[in-house]
C-alpha cells in the first residue's frame, strides 16, 4: 500500500440544487464527507475504535472552480491523505467527472485525532502515523 487515492461516485440529487440546477456550495462539504467516510472505512478502520478513539473535523477549505449541475453525468470525489502532523492529518479532495475532467471543486479537511473517552486530542499513535504517511501519494 502506498499513495492511495479513492474514487467515490456521487449522485447529484434534486434537493442538492438551487432553482438554476446548480449544486449549492454547502453541499460540496457533504460530498467531501461521503468521500472521507468511504476512505476511512477502507484505509483507517483497523486503527479506530470510535468508542475510544477517532477523529474530528477541525477545518474545511473549498475552492470552487465551476458550477456542478444537476445534469452532470458521472460526478465523483477523489479523496486521499495529504499531510500528517503530530495530532492531525489532512484529507484532500477533487470533485470532478469520472473521466478526469472537468474539476468542479478542490478541498481539504484537517482531521484531529481524538481520545473519545477523555474528549481531548492527542498525538497520533506511532502505528497510525506510519500508516497515514504510507497513504500519502508520492506525486
Amino acid at each position: 500500500m502506498g499513495g492511495e487515492k479513492l474514487w467515490v461516485p456521487l449522485q447529484v440529487r434534486y434537493v442538492d440544487c438551487d432553482m438554476m440546477g446548480h449544486v449549492n456550495n454547502a453541499v460540496f462539504l457533504s460530498y467531501f464527507e461521503l468521500g472521507r467516510v468511504a476512505y476511512g472505512r477502507r484505509y483507517l478502520g483497523d486503527f479506530l475504535d470510535w468508542k475510544r478513539n477517532g477523529f474530528l473535523v477541525a477545518r474545511h477549505e473549498v475552492d470552487y472552480t465551476m458550477p456542478l449541475l444537476l445534469t452532470a453525468p458521472e460526478p465523483g470525489v477523489e479523496v486521499w491523505c495529504s499531510r500528517v502532523g503530530r495530532s492531525s492529518f489532512d484529507f484532500s479532495y477533487v470533485l470532478r467527472e469520472a473521466a478526469g475532467s472537468p474539476v468542479y471543486a478542490r478541498g481539504r479537511t484537517v482531521a484531529v485525532y481524538m481520545n473519545l473517552t477523555h474528549g481531548a486530542s492527542e498525538a497520533l499513535p506511532p502505528d497510525l502515523r506510519q500508516h497515514l504517511e504510507r497513504l500519502i501519494p508520492k506525486d
